[in-house]
């Protein structure tokens, strides 16, 4: 986790001072992250710390939202600490755990992959009242066939030239649509390097705003390019013969790197793009397809 210098505005800082009963005596604001939401550590002594997210646009704040609840109806051992909660029309307030001192990957070691996969385990095999897959993050997945019917952003990412889409989209879309992200296991839709951390033995994992009901496999795919993009191993190391996983995958990021860049949100779609370079060539080798 990364900081920059910047002042928390007054009034955000007396909201805190109010959910906190104590006094904000320094502040710091956080640059890591995707989202448009602001992310601060402020300090209320000089050893007590809290990590704060702050509702930036109404997408955001309704992120917040959602995170919030799923701090108050799910509870394992790897998440944050929820500390406070308020709720505002456009910039509401999270404070949890801070967790700064901990370990942060990259880079990835042979524990840390361990302790991330059985961390992921245990949420999959966790209870918890969660918003099924398709209330939460909709229902329109056919990422594939959306490339199919608007080509030229996805090609214009220059990573694949337009006579191999052609040539491999019927393999892509069959595939992908053998695979769907609804289900009734706990998963948390968001795994990244970026959103674990790492104490002696235990993993810690953030941002829980796509928490959902759903496929507990595809939860894990979704994780595995960025493992890889990360120095980690190739994503069939740890989820072999999984074709349609790979393929849905690889269309999701296909999808959402070639969409409009976001002002408020800059790095997302250089994130997205970093993750197909891993996630396409995966789909390529499960599928057995031309090289892109």
């Amino acid at each position: 986790m990364s900081g920059a210098k910047e002042s928390l505005s007054r009034e955000c800082s007396l909201r805190i001072e109010r959910l906190l009963s104590a006094t904000v005596v320094g502040s710091e604001r956080i640059t890591a992250g995707y989202s448009a939401a602001q992310r601060w550590l402020i300090r209320v002594t000089s050893t007590t710390k809290y990590f704060v997210k702050i509702g930036a646009t109404l997408p955001s704040a309704h992120a917040l939202r959602h995170e919030a609840w799923v701090y108050r109806e799910l509870h394992l051992p790897c998440m944050p600490a929820l500390v406070a909660w308020q709720d505002d029309e456009t910039m509401p307030i999270l404070i949890l755990e801070d967790l700064s001192s901990l370990e942060w990957p990259p880079p990835w070691s042979p524990p840390t992959i361990a302790m991330a996969l059985d961390t992921i385990d245990r949420i999959h095999t966790a209870c918890g009242s969660l918003l099924p897959y398709e209330q939460r993050n909709g229902t329109d997945w056919d990422w594939w066939r959306a490339v199919e019917r608007e080509p030229e952003p996805f090609l214009r990412l220059d990573i694949a030239k337009s006579r191999w889409l052609k040539s491999s989209l019927p393999a892509l879309i069959e595939a992908a649509e053998s695979v769907t992200p609804t289900g009734d296991r706990v998963a948390h839709f968001d795994l990244r390097s970026d959103n674990f951390c790492f104490a002696s033995r235990e993993a810690r994992l953030v941002d829980w705003s796509l928490a959902c009901l759903g496929n507990p496999t595809l939860d894990l795919g979704l994780f595995l390019p960025g493992l890889a993009a990360d120095m980690g191993p190739s994503p069939e190391e740890i989820l072999p013969k999984e074709p349609g996983i790979a393929s849905w995958v690889a269309g999701f990021f296909a999808w959402h790197a070639s969409k409009p860049f976001i002002p408020e949100a800059p790095a997302v779609r250089t994130m997205q793009r970093k993750l197909l370079q891993r996630a396409l060539p995966w789909a390529i080798r499960e599928l057995h397809l031309d090289a892109a």
